[in-house]
């Protein structure tokens, strides 16, 4: 008990699963991805954190007979207690298969190994003041936080049976930063927060945590390369806190990250290992939210985990509890407390980890499925200065689960993950909504991540929300029903969902489908262009299309690979199809800021060479036929031309930070809808190509925020006119720049003074 507290509470970088009964063993940061508790560059960053880009650590048993062996060393003597992980690189991906220690002789080795290539590593867990690194055979490679890709050099080709001898490192010391962490006023230590060093140069931001002693409030971050950091308090999410994170030099904030990677604060800047004193920090008292989760018909807590998330008006994740059930700590009460938050609006979230059949729930007693929550459905909780807010509390019910097999019809054999993102099951309900979602395993089984209302359901192989659709093969609702994207009918239910059950024996045969390819190029130059989406739509009959599959040009990145500009459409049944391009934007998935790309200006046309610059009908393109008895191996090319753009900022009118994820909408001079595009994590966007016109822009955000026509114009009646908008007049080709949008809080605009 007392070892898995201490691995799981060191800052979400650990490897170890959730202590889960079921046999995926999903890790934890895969639970807060999956429970959007963190975004798309946190969930990276926290797997970098564990080493080197790759996946969790593996559970595969050595049982070879091959061995790896090394010192690790610095300029003066052998290191005893290094850290040491052995990385196993299999079809171009890379897991940690296993890890030691140096002993007193600054030696490690790795034995029982079969035949393979692996990548070694040192440090990761190592809280000292030398630098990471992984071993090259040219010279190795600083790579703190495992921020570095894998080159081939550093391949270590292990035969059946065969010792490798010499894997050395020598270390070098790199900067240190020192400070403190206490409470404005009084003094007093904090340690209940977390301090976190960013990388602020050319954007590759990576973060170092720090070690905050708990009994002088003193902080220490050593190990750091050279280059320019940001430093930022992040509050606990295994301990209450009391207590508002801030940035050194800048702002509190109950979330930091989306502040510090938009470059707010001091810039901290460290060159031959240089030391930086006096980097304190003192913290103010917040308000807090408090209440108890219970099971609905028992009113006992939770026997497992239970989970507490809490969104600001921003829907930015401002903390979250995770909490040991009766099962681990026979005196947990179920009452939890979310504190040092800033005075504001927020939405609360409760539910289990996965393994009991508890349904996720909004306050107040509003479904939050999964994936697809919708927090605006919930009940806001407003919270002024300091204020401690009690009573948020959940009963929740119960659901049941879904399971089965996944495998590929012609070998019997598990789908294997080609694309490196989990593939997926999903569950949809009457409305063509998914409730649910099951990750696939590499055996080939999969169950609900969380359980489900009773009910009926749609099951379909793929992810529409990662635009994971499984290629080659075609996807398949259940009961072998070709479901290529969502081309098929997902308002039927097939499958009957029972509270407290797992109804199992859901399986999927897949068969690989046609395909076609091509190229993009530029219309005027010929030259091929990389990072363009093709958007594949299937002919339904009777005038209906739906999205079926998609691909994106080589950027000529993979050595051998694709040439770039090149593209091929996979996993489609036999059918008539249509195709457009698409530069970033529009995409037809229900999370559309995964989009992959960013905007390059080009004009979107249909398939064969056909205009679409506006939110055209695919089916006046030309039709692509593919079956047994139609022509193979068609080549799809586009020529594509620039256009104008429209790009911009939008930041929120407290703090001034980006907001990512708003949805910018554009209008042509009629104020028909033309397309749309969405921020990034910097709250930046852009356009896709556009020809010369007059445009109206306004914006879709969340619910707490209240959206605005361009001009800032807000339309508290969620209903903004395009027309009201300042116009936008775009000349031919014309790049126009700054087109930004201030975004406040509805409560704040409809109380004013209420947060004071």
């Amino acid at each position: 008990m007392l070892n898995f507290k201490l691995i799981l509470g060191l800052v979400l970088f650990s490897t170890m699963a959730v202590a889960n009964p079921e046999p995926e063993h999903l890790s934890l940061i895969e639970l807060l991805k999956s429970d959007n508790l963190i975004d798309d560059k946190q969930y990276q960053q926290f797997k970098e954190d564990i080493g080197l880009n790759h996946s969790l650590k593996s559970n595969k048993a050595l049982n070879g007979s091959a061995s790896i062996n090394g010192t690790v060393q610095d300029s003066n003597s052998l290191l005893e207690s290094q850290h040491v992980e052995l990385i196993e690189i299999v079809n171009g991906n890379a897991t940690v298969l296993t890890s030691t220690n140096t002993d007193v002789t600054g030696s490690y080795s790795f034995t029982s190994l079969n035949a393979g290539v692996y990548v070694v590593y040192v440090g990761s867990y190592t809280y000292d003041d030398y630098l990471d690194y992984m071993w090259n055979s040219v010279s190795n490679i600083v790579c703190q936080r495992g921020r570095c890709d894998i080159p081939t050099t550093s391949h270590i080709n292990l035969a059946l049976g065969e010792t490798i001898n010499n894997i050395d490192f020598t270390l070098e010391l790199g900067g240190v930063i020192t400070g403190s962490v206490r409470e404005a006023g009084t003094e007093a230590l904090v340690n209940t927060l977390a301090i976190t060093l960013t990388n602020t140069d050319n954007n590759v931001n990576y973060s170092l945590q720090g070690i905050l002693d708990n009994k002088t409030g003193n902080i220490r971050i050593g190990g750091i390369p050279d280059g320019d950091y940001i430093a930022s308090l992040t509050s606990s999410s295994w301990n209450t806190n009391i207590h508002i994170p801030q940035i050194f030099g800048g702002p509190e904030c109950n979330r930091c990250t989306r502040l510090v990677n938009s470059g707010i604060g001091t810039i901290l800047s460290i060159t031959n290992a240089n030391t930086i004193n006096n980097i304190d920090f003192l913290v103010n008292v917040g308000a807090s939210i408090s209440g108890s989760v219970l099971d609905a018909s028992t009113l006992n807590p939770l026997n497992e985990f239970a989970l507490i998330a809490v969104y600001d008006e921003l829907n930015t994740n401002v903390g979250y509890i995770i909490q040991y059930g009766t099962n681990w700590d026979p005196a947990y009460d179920g009452s939890y407390t979310v504190g040092g938050l800033l005075p504001g609006a927020y939405y609360v979230q409760a539910g289990d980890v996965g393994q009991e059949f508890y349904l996720r729930e909004l306050y107040s007693n509003r479904p939050c499925f999964p994936n697809n929550c919708i927090r605006g459905s919930g009940d806001p909780v407003v919270i002024g200065s300091q204020e401690n807010v009690t009573d948020i509390n959940f009963l929740l019910e119960k659901g049941g689960k879904i399971s089965g097999t996944v495998i590929d019809a012609n070998s019997g054999l598990p789908i294997p993950d080609s694309t490196n993102k989990q593939l997926q099951v999903e569950f949809y309900d009457a409305s063509e909504s998914v409730v649910g979602v099951g990750y696939i395993r590499n055996d080939g089984t999969y169950k609900s991540r969380r359980a489900i209302p009773a009910g009926s359901y749609a099951v379909r192989t793929g992810s529409m929300y990662q635009g994971v659709l499984t290629s080659p093969f075609v996807n398949q609702k259940y009961n072998a029903i070709d479901c290529a994207g969502v081309a098929c009918d997902l308002s039927t239910s097939d499958v009957q969902v029972t509270t407290g059950v797992e109804t199992t024996g859901i399986n999927f045969s897949l068969s690989e489908g046609y395909s076609f390819s091509g190229i993009i190029t530029d219309l005027n130059t010929n030259i091929p262009i990389p990072n363009v989406h093709v958007l594949v739509y299937r002919d339904m009959g009777a005038g209906v299309v739906k999205f079926a599959n998609w691909a994106t040009t080589s950027d000529g990145s993979d050595a051998g690979g694709p040439a770039i500009g090149s593209f091929e459409v996979t996993g489609l049944p036999a059918g008539t199809y249509y195709a457009r391009t698409n530069n970033g934007s529009d995409l037809p998935f229900f999370e559309s800021s995964l989009s992959d790309v960013d905007p390059q200006g080009w004009i979107d046309i249909l398939y064969s060479n056909i205009s679409c610059p506006d939110n055209c009908d695919v089916t006046q393109g030309t039709p692509i036929l593919l079956g047994p008895n139609r022509i193979q191996g068609t080549t799809i090319d586009f020529n594509l031309t620039k256009g104008g753009t429209i790009s911009g900022k939008v930041i929120d009118s407290e703090q001034n930070g980006p907001i990512s994820e708003i949805t910018i909408n554009i209008y042509d001079d009629n104020g028909d809808f033309i397309s749309s595009t969405v921020t990034d994590e910097l709250g930046n966007y852009i356009s896709k190509g556009l020809n010369a016109g007059t445009y109206y822009l306004t914006t879709s955000s969340y619910d707490l925020l209240v959206d605005v026509v361009y001009g800032n114009e807000y339309c508290i009646d969620d209903n903004c006119n395009p027309l009201n908008a300042t116009p936008i007049q775009l000349n031919e080709s014309e790049q126009k720049t700054d087109i930004g949008f201030i975004l406040k809080a509805r409560y704040r605009i409809l109380f004013k003074n209420g947060f004071e």
